[in-house]
């Protein structure tokens, strides 16, 4: 455990000043990849302020609801509804009663659950997977392609915390603990919701385990989604608005067209990672289940799912950043060449993802 709280720290000031003397290096033209994207707004900007760095794209998002609250400007225009509540009412709590910038409190949080995420993903290989790596889980978790989303103002490491709790806990058996970071998760990003479907499974697995009190906390898990929606109900009078906003994010669960009329110049290459990241997860999945866990395979390929059934591959990548049996799965290879070849991947990814992400590029 020492080992990888030395990585992980020696990770944090390493990546911030690669990001740091980066972006003061780089003199970038805006990024012209998609049309939608607007160069009046997201330029590079040479700043020594490292807590800037981390705020980029959807951060504007949730800084509005911390500042301004959540509002729906109607159904032609692009409303901060979509973002889920955890993460911007944190940040509001403790940037209130410290009176501190929002934009430090955010990052401080993020970078407290990306600690607690990679020894919660030392523990659950530690302990339920011996043929596992430990160490090279985390290594393989912090040098995931898209792991600069670790330290960005988005909700993406405290999402990623609280579903390791959850799959940490129901694993232990405890079923109650584990529904609560369940629901938690659901409240954080849509995709929670989706926990309770292993957490049934890990329940049914065992004859023992069918227990009513060990099923009725499962309904905590969606109700963490439904408070948000109810709330939409509440404030906005529609309890559907969510799904009918997605839409003007180009998530509307029909086939993005636009997307696939995009393979001109440098959103091909956008196009050509968010395939190989789609197959690579696609194949895992399938791996996982045959050599780790059925509950950690339905997970992943349901998770997959909601980006693809939303008619595009576009941001894949980070959203298959919480998909931890991944990383448990690459620690426990055995072929030594493999590994080596999936961290240099990941590496060089990673590397790119994050000159591009703090330069106001699109990386997803």
């Amino acid at each position: 455990m020492r080992s990888l709280l030395l990585f992980v720290f020696s990770w944090i000031i390493i990546i911030n000043l690669f990001v740091l003397f980066t972006n003061n290096r780089l003199n970038l033209l805006p990024d012209t990849a998609y049309p939608w994207i607007n160069p009046e707004y997201t330029f590079q900007v040479q700043d020594w302020n490292i807590f800037n760095l981390h705020s980029r794209w959807d951060s504007y998002w949730y800084l509005d609801i911390i500042n301004n609250g959540y509002k729906y400007k109607g159904i032609n225009e692009l409303s901060n509804i979509v973002f889920f509540p955890v993460f911007p009412l944190s940040v509001k709590a403790i940037g209130v009663l410290l009176d501190l910038n929002f934009i430090y409190v955010g990052t401080i949080i993020n970078l407290i659950a990306l600690i607690i995420s990679s020894v919660i993903l030392y523990k659950i290989s530690e302990e339920f997977h011996k043929n596992s790596n430990p160490l090279l889980s985390a290594v393989l978790f912090l040098f995931f392609p898209t792991a600069i989303f670790l330290t960005a103002f988005y909700s993406e490491s405290l999402f990623i915390m609280f579903s390791l709790l959850f799959f940490y806990f129901v694993l232990k058996k405890n079923y109650w603990i584990s529904a609560l970071f369940g629901m938690l998760a659901a409240l954080t990003r849509f995709s929670g919701i989706l926990l309770v479907i292993p957490f049934l499974i890990e329940v049914f697995s065992e004859r023992s385990n069918r227990k009513i009190q060990n099923i009725i906390p499962a309904i905590f898990i969606p109700a963490g989604t439904l408070i948000f929606f109810v709330y939409h109900y509440l404030t906005f009078h529609d309890f559907t608005l969510f799904f009918k906003v997605q839409n003007l994010w180009g998530r509307g669960f029909t086939l993005n067209r636009e997307h696939f009329n995009l393979l001109m110049g440098t959103s091909v290459v956008n196009f050509i990672f968010d395939g190989a990241f789609t197959v690579f997860a696609l194949i895992s999945s399938f791996i996982v289940l045959k050599k780790l866990r059925l509950s950690y395979a339905v997970y992943m390929l349901l998770t997959i799912m909601i980006p693809l059934s939303s008619g595009t591959t576009m941001s894949i990548g980070r959203y298959l950043l919480p998909l931890f049996p991944l990383f448990i799965l690459g620690a426990s290879l055995k072929n030594e060449v493999l590994r080596y070849l999936w961290l240099t991947i990941s590496v060089m990814l990673f590397t790119l993802y994050s000159i591009l992400f703090t330069a106001h590029y699109w990386a997803g």
